[in-house]
């Protein structure tokens, strides 16, 4: 997986097969939110992909976004890899029973 896209992509499948929402978040009046959200077992988590190939930075009003999301109690989660987005799902989002 070399693009953003393509990783989202994988991303939206795995959490499906795995019983969780997923969304594609994009909010026209507040620029740098996450990208995704992620709902399952009772927790919601705010996902930003970036591309696998690690040229994709977070932005400065992004970080400032994510940090303010996080100061009232909101999951943020950014990662451009596939490994660690399946460790996430495998520790935060336990499977749906």
């Amino acid at each position: 997986m070399s693009t953003e896209k393509s990783l989202q992509q994988w991303f939206t499948k795995e959490c499906r097969s795995r019983g969780f929402l997923n969304y594609k978040f994009v909010s026209p009046s507040q620029s740098g939110v996450p990208d995704v959200i992620v709902i399952g077992n009772g927790v919601t988590t705010y996902v930003e992909l970036k591309t696998p190939r690690g040229t994709g930075k977070v932005s400065p009003l992004q970080r400032y976004v994510h940090d303010k999301m996080r100061s009232v109690g909101a999951k943020v989660l950014v990662t451009n890899d596939k490994d660690e987005l399946k460790r996430w799902l495998d520790v935060e989002h336990r499977k749906l029973r």
